[in-house]
């Protein structure tokens, strides 16, 4: 996973108000990864357990897991 510069990818006034919050390393995520998080619920949902779809994406069992995890939140506030 690459990292990348905050003040690369974020706005000028979003990054103030994050750097007043915050200090050291910030670590802002990849765009575009919504096709690959629609494949690991796909897996999910066909009965694949994490640590499995972990190994088929190369991503960790954690990862796959927040991503489970954030997928079931959005479904539950729409």
């Amino acid at each position: 996973m690459r990292y990348r510069n905050a003040a690369v990818v974020l706005p000028p006034d979003l990054l103030e108000e994050v750097r007043k919050h915050h200090s050291g390393l910030l670590y802002v995520p990849p765009q575009g990864n919504e096709e690959r998080d629609r494949e690991i619920l796909r897996l999910h949902e066909n009965g694949m357990t994490s640590p499995q779809i972990a190994e088929q994406v190369h991503l960790s069992t954690r990862r796959v897991e927040q991503i489970i995890r954030s997928a079931r939140g959005m479904r539950n506030k729409n």
